[in-house]
């Protein structure tokens, strides 16, 4: 069977080939390779109501004595359907095991294997990709592309409206794997029941870094030169102890800056200037803001203002007691210079 394509793999596990024996689903995204299996275990079942038996073996035992999977796999079932045997994948070899289940296939049962990331040349993920009855699914980690499909097919199912802010500040902070993208969607659309749709305030009242994300408002509000937004911000943070993240934050954010005002200055478009910026992590719902503060923020006050956060920086890992003063003036620094910029 071989390796099976990203583009066929959700068809695949949903009607998986009565002939293939051995599935192995392996990858760097632990939550994508669990979901898949998931789903290869309803695939597997003759109808939906059909009863299936999941048997779970760990790789080293499957090693150390093959004769208890070969057993299993050949058993009968007791309830009359299909039998599933998942192989959590240890450190030594289950290869002789498997070898022998492709050899003699079993009638009813089917085995999945569970794998981290494999190199092409790992012995068990060439056989997968080898044998006739196996087949290998990997599971990379989610594209731009995979997690706003998977983002739209949630609010839709959910018959939820995604703001097209809360849409664009969702995707840049989702994605780190499927299991924690999935479950900070199915957060959302809990907390969102019964309103009709989704807006930029839930978002940032209900992800997992919404610190995060308060504390990236709180420094566009700065570049921005926005004096109303930076004091509501800046006091919300303060009280919920969130500061901490701050003074880095602006230092990022305002060396890519620089960087990309260079670029401008040099006769690149502001376009071009501003995918700068994206391949450095930023845009999504602050495109336009950042496209403000490159017109309005020369290199030379760019440059005066990563020296003053450097400065701040620095004062702040000696004299510890002062940091929340020296926030502060930095900060209120910032925003009253790019509100006369």
């Amino acid at each position: 069977m071989g390796i099976i394509a990203p583009r066929d793999i959700d068809r695949f596990v949903a009607r998986p080939p009565a002939e293939t024996i051995l599935f192995l689903v392996f990858g760097a995204d632990a939550g994508l390779v669990s979901e898949r299996l998931r789903a290869l275990g309803r695939g597997l079942r003759a109808a939906p109501d059909e009863p299936l038996e999941i048997e779970v073996f760990e790789g080293n035992d499957v090693a150390d004595e093959p004769l208890g999977l070969i057993e299993s796999a050949h058993m009968v079932s007791m309830f009359g359907g299909r039998r599933l045997l998942h192989i959590n994948l240890g450190s030594k070899s289950i290869i002789p095991a498997l070898e022998k289940l492709l050899d003699d296939p079993p009638q009813d049962a089917r085995i999945l294997v569970e794998a981290g990331d494999l190199k092409r040349d790992q012995p068990l993920r060439k056989l997968a990709e080898a044998h006739k009855n196996a087949a290998a699914i990997i599971c990379y980690p989610d594209s731009e592309q995979d997690i706003a499909a998977l983002v739209d097919a949630t609010f839709t199912e959910a018959g939820l409206a995604l703001d097209p802010d809360a849409r664009e500040t969702l995707l840049a902070h989702l994605g780190a794997d499927r299991l924690s993208t999935r479950a900070e969607l199915e957060k959302l659309v809990i907390y969102a029941h019964g309103q009709g749709s989704v807006s930029l305030a839930d978002v940032e009242a209900i992800v997992a870094d919404t610190s995060l994300l308060a504390v990236e408002a709180l420094v566009h509000a700065a570049f921005s030169g926005d004096l109303g937004e930076v004091d509501a911000r800046l006091r919300r943070l303060r009280a919920c102890g969130g500061t901490g993240a701050v003074l880095p934050l602006l230092l990022r954010q305002a060396l890519a800056l620089h960087r990309a005002r260079l670029e401008l200055d040099a006769g690149k478009p502001l376009d071009a200037a501003l995918q700068s910026l994206v391949r450095q992590g930023f845009g999504g719902p602050q495109r336009q803001a950042l496209a403000g503060q490159l017109k309005a923020l020369s290199a030379l006050r760019l440059q005066q203002t990563i020296d003053a956060v450097q400065q701040t920086i620095a004062a702040t890992r000696t004299m510890p007691q002062l940091a929340e003063a020296a926030l502060d003036r930095v900060l209120w620094t910032i925003a009253r210079r790019s509100a006369r910029a």
